[in-house]
């Protein structure tokens, strides 16, 4: 979860831009690739960090959870002043003890529980997630632990098996329960991740198309174009020329 104290910025989601609303909080899942692209003026946010599980024991609206494990980017319909002196007395009292921590985590859940109670924005709408097939236990520290590995791992040669072995689960249960969270399959979830990984460096380096795909976890040259074209309908070096001239236009402007 984010709060623009003041300036803009703007948020690029594989590819789809959102731009911040200052004063208001903005959350989104970080699950899902994402990277700022672009800051305007002097701008100062804070960011709160809530994990899966905690979310999830919270008694937030089903609609709301729906919103957010689909991926979609939310915000407040409106700033509130009250949000600047709350956000602010958080980044003071951060580093005080575990007591403080606690109230902090109690300010966060009241404060989503009146943003989903008086209605949000949605920036981004993703895919749509059935509020039935969410689960909770170990269930939630499995799908944690997933998500963390593949992270961790993505540009390694890794499929399912080895997500399955490191939490020590059958295949079919990670499987089932990766697409009930997320919506769809850790294959889907790794080329994501990879793709998210090869267009920033094909935006904002000059290594060599080959290596990009090695270095972001493609099998082969071959395996990277199939993707590339599947997910954005051109090659990888169209995508470069564009995210040049894209460069030179903001450089200019």
């Amino acid at each position: 979860m984010n709060y623009l104290h003041d300036g803009a910025m703007t948020y690029s989601f594989s590819g789809k831009e959102v731009k911040l609303k200052s004063g208001c909080f903005t959350l989104f899942w970080g699950a899902n690739p994402h990277r700022v692209v672009s800051v305007d003026g002097a701008t100062r946010i804070t960011n709160v960090y809530i994990s899966l599980s905690q979310l999830l024991q919270w008694s937030l609206p089903p609609e709301f959870i729906d919103a957010v494990l689909s991926g979609a980017v939310v915000c407040t319909q409106e700033s509130n002043p009250l949000d600047h002196q709350i956000v602010e007395r958080w980044a003071e009292e951060q580093n005080r003890n575990a007591n403080w921590r606690r109230l902090h985590a109690l300010e966060v859940e009241s404060r989503l529980l009146r943003l989903a109670n008086e209605g949000w924005n949605t920036m981004l709408r993703r895919n749509k997630v059935d509020s039935e097939t969410i689960v909770g236990g170990k269930a939630i520290l499995h799908f944690e632990s997933m998500l963390r590995f593949i992270s961790e791992h993505f540009s390694s040669p890794i499929g399912l098996q080895d997500v399955a072995q490191d939490i020590g689960v059958s295949k079919g249960y990670a499987m089932a329960l990766f697409r009930k969270l997320l919506g769809k399959t850790i294959k889907e979830h790794l080329t994501d991740l990879r793709m998210y990984h090869a267009k920033m460096l094909l935006a904002e380096s000059d290594t060599k198309i080959v290596a990009i795909a090695l270095d972001s976890g493609f099998g082969s040259l071959s395996a990277f174009y199939d993707a590339f074209q599947k997910q954005e309908g051109i090659s990888p070096a169209a995508f470069r020329k564009q995210s040049l001239v894209g460069q030179r236009f903001h450089s200019n402007s």
